[in-house]
């Protein structure tokens, strides 16, 4: 007869580390997913890194983030949060204006 393991009880989740989890993620306080999605940040983001010859990896090192918020902003997963879009054009090396204009270029067609 198998052993029976004695677990712990389910708990509930604990809102203000939930949050706090997110924001360390790079995402929007929040943490909702995009309506609309930044899949022209997403690409500018990815041509830049790929033109820097940067891995995910060097590119979150780089701008002092966890690597999954790098994942999560170039897969337009998760809204970014303004500091670290601010860091990430830093790490590459090129002002916000200029990563703001490529990914403008990038941004697909929307009717109104």
């Amino acid at each position: 007869m198998p052993e029976v393991v004695n677990r712990a009880p389910l708990r509930q989740f604990d809102v203000p580390k939930v949050r706090k989890r997110r924001q360390t993620l790079g995402v929007v306080p929040g943490g909702s997913p995009s309506s609309e999605g930044q899949l022209g940040l997403a690409k500018a983001v990815r041509e830049l890194r790929e033109k820097a010859g940067l891995s995910q990896a060097a590119l979150s090192e780089r701008a002092d983030l966890p690597e999954a918020a790098i994942a999560l902003i170039e897969s337009a997963s998760q809204d970014p949060a303004w500091g670290d879009i601010r860091r990430i054009a830093q790490a590459l090396g090129v002002s916000l204006e200029a990563l703001s204009e490529l990914a403008e270029q990038h941004e697909p067609e929307r009717e109104v």
